[in-house]
Parts: structure tokens; sequence; C-alpha cells
């Protein structure tokens, strides 16, 4: 390529300093020297999906967590597909790269984007978030990259921070972390659970699921099982939900999805 300059085999400091958009790998910690060096001097700081958020033509779903995420993120993607057919993108931490499908999007496609707390590190930087967030829990995890705890927590936390009251937060407030989120968030929160029956979406013993407190389906015939299942179920209607995906196409998808 023209005007391209290729350095391999190590980095340079100069780079870091000369020139003004740093695209990051997201396994590269936020704490790495190169990147502190770019952050220092004021330099943007992008990864995958901090571009793809930026760039995007359509509104996208973003779901992250740390267990549960690439069951509800297929599930979304699979009862809004029942609607909008092949207007539904997958991608992200699953499925196909983001980016490589930017020049084929249009306002009339949905990205549903499974993001990781790596992928959401960048996106807080840019201070950027999907029009609908999705948080199935959080449970310790990955603290060998984000060095603790609290910053594990902080990066989740992105998917939601930057968003408005036009924007869409769908929480699990049966996890004592997200459970806390409600208090900070800005957008609309649509809350789920196996416990709280006030919650927005709720399921019972007898597989019932609830919509503000009236049955709107029951899944005794979906193929996954286990609670860790019900959260996830509850997690992707109540997603669906926001695009009026029918209780038949839901139910459809259940008895026929292996995971």
């Amino acid at each position: 390529l023209n005007n391209v300059t290729l350095h391999l085999g190590g980095h340079l400091e100069e780079d870091f300093l000369e020139n003004d958009i740093i695209i990051s790998n997201p396994a590269i910690k936020p704490n790495n020297e190169y990147l502190k060096i770019a952050r220092e001097n004021g330099k943007q700081i992008e990864m995958e999906m901090s571009f793809f958020h930026k760039n995007s033509p359509c509104p996208i779903i973003g779901i992250t967590g740390t267990r549960g995420k690439s069951t509800t993120t297929t599930l979304i993607h699979e009862f809004l597909s029942k609607k909008y057919g092949k207007r539904i993108f997958l991608g992200g931490n699953i499925g196909k790269s983001a980016v490589r499908e930017l020049d084929v999007l249009n306002k009339d496609n949905i990205a549903v984007l499974e993001l990781s707390s790596f992928q959401l590190d960048a996106m807080g930087e840019n201070k950027i978030s999907p029009h609908i967030a999705v948080l199935t829990n959080i449970y310790t995890d990955h603290q060998d990259w984000h060095g603790s705890m609290e910053e594990y927590i902080k990066a989740k936390k992105n998917i939601f921070l930057y968003q408005n009251d036009n924007d869409y937060l769908v929480l699990n407030v049966d996890n004592g972390i997200t459970e806390g989120f409600r208090d900070i968030s800005r957008s609309k929160i649509i809350t789920y659970s196996t416990i709280d029956s006030k919650a927005n979406y709720y399921i019972d013993n007898d597989h019932n699921v609830y919509e503000n407190g009236s049955i709107l389906l029951n899944i005794k015939d979906s193929k996954l099982e286990g609670k860790h299942n019900e959260y996830n179920i509850l997690a992707a209607i109540a997603t669906s939900k926001i695009y009026d995906i029918t209780v038949e196409d839901i139910s459809d998808v259940l008895r026929n999805f292996n995971g």
C-alpha cells in the first residue's frame, strides 16, 4: 500500500508520539507502557468495538456479563431474526468481525454484539455505549488483565454509562453487583429476575414468564435447562420485546434452540 509504513518485530516510542490514532488489540492491557505514552500525549486510542460504535449506521444491542453472554447474545439474534430476517447482524466477541461489515450495513439493520470487558475498556475511553445494553451478571474474573475487581467492574459499566434517556439498559437485579447499577444509569431500565416478582420480567417455578406482572408465556418446552439459562432467556425476552417480537416467535425459537 502506498503511504503506509510498517514497523514490525517491536514498538517504537515515536510511533505513539507522532501518530494521531492508536489502534489497540483487545488483548493489550490498559497499563501497557506504549498506551500510557499515547494517553499522556492526548492520542486517540481505539479498539474495534469503539470504532464500530462510532461509525455504525444502525442501532446496536450490546450484551456483556461474566457468564451467559454468548447464549443471551445468540438468543437475542434468533428472536429478532424471526421478524427482521437478515437485517440482524451478529458480531463482536462472537460471530463475525464487526468492522468488516461497516460498508454493507445501513440504518435498517440492527447489530447484536457480544462485548467483552476488554472491548468495553476502549469504549469507556471513547465515552460511547450501545443503544441497548444488556447485563447478564458480574462475578470475579479477568483479574490478570484488569488488575483488580474494581477495574473489571468499571470496564463492564461502560456498556451503559454513556447512554441517554432514549436508550435502554436490560438489567439482572438478582446479581449483587449489577443490581446496584440502577442508581447510576441515565437510560430506560428494564429489569429481570427469577426471585423478584416485581421485576419487569420474572419467571416462576412453573416456567411462566411474567411481563410487568402478567403472564406472557410458558417456557417449559425450551431445550435450555437450568437456572442459568432461565436468566439468559429472560434477558433475551426482555430485549426482544423492545422490538415487539411476538410470543409465538419467541416460543418457536425456544422450542428449537439447542444452545
